[in-house]
């Protein structure tokens, strides 16, 4: 779990949970499609919670976001290199 600061809700916890879990699903779409689809949920939740105060909400946000989907890539890599496919 990100480090806890003031500003920085169980909602957007709540938010992370929800993205890494669809980021497993879509694993085995083309890298392209999940950056597309991330760039869009991250645009969007940037739209909704952007005030000039909290950028380091938003920052830590962006952060989790993209060390989840460095997880699921390493864990796509690995299940292809285990498989034989890669």
């Amino acid at each position: 779990m990100p480090v806890r600061f003031a500003g920085y809700t169980r909602t957007a916890e709540s938010k992370l949970r929800v993205i890494k879990e669809e980021m497993r699903q879509r694993m085995h779409h083309s890298i392209a499609e999940q950056g597309k689809w991330l760039g869009s949920v991250v645009r969007g939740y940037f739209n909704y919670h952007a005030v000039p105060t909290n950028f380091r909400a938003l920052k830590a946000f962006r952060d989790e976001v993209i060390r989840g989907w460095r997880m699921v890539l390493v864990a796509a890599v690995r299940e292809l290199i285990s498989t034989g496919s890669g």
